[in-house]
């Protein structure tokens, strides 16, 4: 068990009493320190130095350690000290002996173990109780427990081999009684006299099996002589056990003062350049090692202040205070935390006292006015909160929260009416510092969840409500809360992945289901018909798309991902024009918009282009027919409109140019590189738009001939592919 306790890294475990809260966790042993966050990452680091550690660390290491090879002797000791054991043959009694050694080693490793864990729990309990510590309080771990229970093991273990040890029985005698003694007793003169059967003579022959025979006597004489001195000579030993022990543990607690200039030395250098967490781990060495010295708690304050930790260099301030009341330093420097804290009305009282020993202290005067000031513009931002005028009240706090950055009630006041306004935005500016300011701030976090979650910041919204969960798991408030942002933001989660996944119809039934799930908050219906319109869009569905996205306009009027959607559905339904006003709304509402300009470019060559030739409605196709689709038009029109269906002349002139046409626009459609350009608002077969030519004559043929000549009786045949 003490080899379990060594390794376990919970020797000492961080508390949330008395500290501010944080997601992670510390714990210690006595070779490195972890920390473990809320997502489960464990992170150690051992102890960079050994002489650079506290006292009671090293010496409880060296306990632990004598602990380990006490054991392991003992368990050698009592393994040949089994009768079945073959060492020391059939000699039973020096058997008993060497288990007896391996019961002193059992006990010397429950004594050596029993010191170390206590002593280590002694200092975890001390700086847990003293208000004045400023660092980060521990409880007891789970290995204090385990190295309790193997030292009382041990202990009994090693008394019970002790018990065990077996002496050697007296040789047989013969019973040859002196003259005038009876057995059944002794005469009253004889009573006080020596036998060689009573006690004595018992303890005496006993001993003697065990002793060798030349100390024997001189052992004897000794151990009479202890007996007699009694109660006294123990408590004699037990006395200078005591006096030992206390040199012990002073050589080992106390540090020198070269030491301590050591630290208060390198924490200096190490503040110049800028390391402050190594400055701080030197400022603390230097506290363990002279507790009663103001000026190292004033400079470790100072590396606190510089890391921006106030609240922990607050303490450090008063004690340095309460050894050296005059130290006017110290008071100056607490009076400043105190004022920035809200806290007037005892830093008014450091103000005066730091101006009674020095009159012409110019910042003490003016953090005094400053103090005063902050009185004054508390009281009107309450007086004017509570007439409902929010406006004036937040105009008072911006000069409050100036004064005072480190008070939570002014910013909380402040984020009430920043709500009030209808400007939940700032009230989360406000509101987030309060969750460091105030310790367990539940309310603050649930606060600012709510308000993420009105706004659609789902995620955000997780993330502050997980945070107050873990403040308290009982909260009924929060939980309730996040088992609804939770529900919500799994199924925006899935319709976004659905919709990456190009599985539009699915992500459309879980937008649906979005719609149902929160039905009192506008953004979440907003968003929601806002993806269905796009899913529509892009599942080619023209009609009920532009259903869907006008629906959406009318909720969100400015929303220019809605307009371009909108566009892009009346393309699809060849209805040109609006999709040039809808792109021309929403690059009012987004300039810097690139798709929306490219958008709008491709809309604009679409309306131009339907004003000439559409080779979708010459064969009476939608945008999104395929190649099958588009052939057999092709092939019902050129059958419809072939030239000898018609006898007139003038009827075979207008078929010619409705054949010529249909083959201009089966050719484009068909061809896929042709088409691209097209649908991009470019006609492949308009000498225009290629420049000075590419795909036929004068009248946009494709072939090098007039099949249909200049007149006359003609016949053709036509084999259709």
């Amino acid at each position: 068990m003490v080899g379990i306790a060594i390794p376990n890294r919970y020797w000492k475990v961080s508390t949330v009493d008395g500290n501010v809260i944080t997601t992670s966790t510390i714990y210690e042993n006595l070779w490195m320190s972890c920390a473990t966050d809320s997502t489960g990452v464990h992170n150690c680091r051992e102890f960079p130095s050994l002489l650079a550690l506290s006292g009671y660390i090293q010496a409880s290491r060296a306990l632990m350690i004598a602990a380990i090879l006490m054991g392991a002797f003992g368990i050698l000791a009592t393994m040949i000290g089994m009768q079945c054991s073959k060492a020391g043959g059939e000699n039973y009694t020096l058997k008993s002996r060497i288990a007896g050694i391996g019961g002193v080693f059992f006990l010397l490793q429950g004594v050596c173990t029993m010191i170390s864990v206590s002593w280590y729990a002694f200092n975890i309990t001390q700086d847990f109780f003293d208000p004045f510590f400023p660092g980060t309080r521990f409880e007891l771990g789970e290995a204090l427990y385990i190295g309790w229970c193997s030292a009382a093991l041990a202990i009994c273990g090693g008394s019970c081999l002790l018990c065990a040890c077996k002496l050697e029985q007296p040789e047989p005698y013969t019973y040859q009684p002196n003259k005038g003694t009876v057995y059944s007793g002794a005469l009253p003169s004889q009573r006080g006299a020596s036998s060689p059967y009573d006690r004595n003579a018992y303890t005496k022959r006993a001993i003697y099996h065990c002793i060798p025979h030349d100390n024997f006597e001189g052992m004897f004489l000794t151990m009479e002589s202890k007996r007699r001195k009694g109660l006294s000579g123990v408590l004699s030993s037990l006395s200078l056990l005591c006096v030992v022990l206390d040199l012990q543990l002073d050589g080992v607690l106390g540090a020198t003062h070269v030491e301590i200039e050591h630290h208060l030395e390198m924490g200096r250098k190490l503040l110049a350049a800028g390391q402050l967490a190594e400055a701080l781990s030197h400022y603390h060495s230097a506290v363990e090692g002279d507790s009663k010295n103001y000026l190292t708690y004033y400079k470790r304050a100072a590396v606190f202040l510089a890391m921006g930790k106030s609240k922990s260099a607050l303490p450090d301030l008063t004690r340095a205070i309460q050894l050296k009341p005059d130290f006017l330093a110290a008071r100056l420097q607490r009076g400043n935390i105190l004022l920035k804290q809200g806290n007037t009305q005892e830093a008014r009282e450091d103000f005066q006292a730091v101006l009674e020993g020095a009159p012409d202290q110019v910042e003490a005067h003016d953090q005094l006015l400053r103090t005063e000031e902050l009185e004054d513009l508390q009281e009107e931002a309450h007086a004017a909160h509570q007439r409902g005028d929010y406006q004036s009240t937040v105009s008072i706090l911006d000069r409050v929260v100036e004064l005072s950055p480190w008070d939570p009630d002014s910013r909380e006041l402040r984020a009430e009416c920043y709500i009030l306004l209808g400007d939940p935005r700032k009230a989360i500016q406000d509101l987030t510092p309060t969750t460091r300011l105030r310790n367990d701030n539940r309310a603050a976090f649930l606060q600012l969840s709510t308000l993420h979650y009105g706004l659609g910041e789902h995620q955000e919204a997780l993330s502050h409500v997980r945070e107050c969960l873990k403040l308290d798991q009982d909260d009924k408030e929060c939980f309730s809360h996040y088992k609804q942002v939770k529900k919500l933001s799994k199924q925006l989660d899935s319709a976004e992945e659905l919709i990456s996944e190009q599985r539009y119809q699915e992500a459309m039934e879980k937008y649906e289901s979005v719609m149902r799930t929160e039905p009192n908050v506008p953004f979440y219906t907003n968003k929601a018909k806002e993806r269905i319109c796009f899913c529509l869009v892009k599942n080619q569905r023209a009609q009920e798309a532009v259903d869907a996205c006008s629906e959406a306009h009318q909720r969100d009027p400015r929303n220019v991902n809605i307009l371009r959607d909108r566009a892009e559905a009346y393309i699809l339904n060849q209805e040109y024009e609006k999709a040039v006003e809808d792109y021309q709304e929403a690059r009012e509402f987004d300039e810097e918009n690139q798709e929306i300009r490219e958008g709008l470019e491709r809309a604009q060559k679409l309306l131009k282009l339907s004003r000439k030739r559409d080779y979708y409605k010459i064969l009476g196709v939608n945008r999104s027919a395929n190649k099958q689709e588009i052939i057999k038009a092709y092939r019902k029109l050129a059958q419809q409109w072939h030239p000898d269906n018609f006898q007139s002349e003038s009827e075979k002139k207008e078929a010619e140019k409705k054949f010529i046409d249909i083959a201009s626009a089966k050719e484009v459609l068909t061809d896929p590189e042709m088409r691209q350009k097209f649908d991009a608002g470019e006609d492949p077969l308009d000498p225009e738009s290629q420049q000075g030519g590419g795909g036929g004559g004068g009248q946009g043929w494709p072939f090098e001939f007039n099949p249909f000549g200049s007149g006359g009786n003609f016949h053709f045949k036509f084999h259709y592919n």
